[in-house]
């Protein structure tokens, strides 16, 4: 090490050591940490088996804590939100069995419904109509109660019935099945009142058409008989 003299003593004085700023210490990757960091990016991604999928699940929406409810346009807010998510559940429910329908065969398919399924084959295919007259637009979606049970009620109406249900305000996301079935026993009444005036009337022509006839006979015989005069 290199001495320089001191001008105030004469003597040498051995130079300070200068100050070095320590080394970065290395930092050891940690697998488990990247991988944890990494996880939440990956499932951003669209995987192979979403794209080949073709039924979508509805997502379910976080609900409101009823504690923090407090205005009007909250509460409206999240009953029109469980509201939506009740038709999209009922609707998903029914394509997926048809689809199933499609895919497996008729033993495996009714076994499923059996065996594997919280509901009766009864329940399965009343979804199944309801998911497939929904997909084929029979009935307005954004008109209909979340209920499939009062959807399926619907479908039992004639397409004329449904027309005029429609057009009529009954269909809309409040009814009830007794609404349908109230609405069906008066369009019928219509139909069956109708009927019975037509019958009546048909009735009164026919005796209408007898004495004509027979007015009609009492003339050709008195012509007749004039005629051999």
């Amino acid at each position: 090490m290199a001495t320089r003299k001191s001008t105030a003593e004469g003597v040498d004085v051995a130079p300070s050591p200068r100050s070095r700023r320590p080394k970065a210490e290395m930092r050891m990757l940690d697998p488990e940490q990247i991988r944890r960091d990494v996880a939440p990016l990956a499932n951003l991604l669209p995987s192979q088996s979403s794209r080949d999928t073709k039924i979508m699940p509805p997502q379910r929406k976080s609900r409101a804590n009823l504690a923090e409810l407090r205005t009007r346009a909250n509460f409206a807010e999240a009953i029109r939100g469980v509201w939506t998510e009740a038709e999209e559940n009922f609707t998903a429910i029914g394509r997926y069995l048809n689809h199933a329908k499609s895919v497996l065969n008729h033993g495996e398919f009714m076994g499923m419904i059996e065996t594997d399924l919280p509901f009766r084959y009864s329940t399965a295919n009343r979804l199944m109509k309801v998911a497939a007259a929904l997909d084929a637009g029979a009935l307005p979606t954004d008109q209909l109660p979340p209920s499939y049970a009062t959807v399926y009620e619907l479908l039992t109406l004639s397409e004329s019935e449904r027309r005029q249900a429609i057009e009529g305000g009954i269909v809309r996301p409040d009814m009830q099945r007794k609404d349908v079935t109230e609405f069906r026993r008066r369009m019928r009444q219509v139909v069956e009142d109708k009927a019975l005036s037509l019958e009546t009337e048909r009735t009164r022509l026919m005796k209408r058409i007898d004495e004509i006839d027979r007015q009609l006979a009492a003339i050709r015989l008195d012509r007749d008989g004039a005629v051999r005069n």
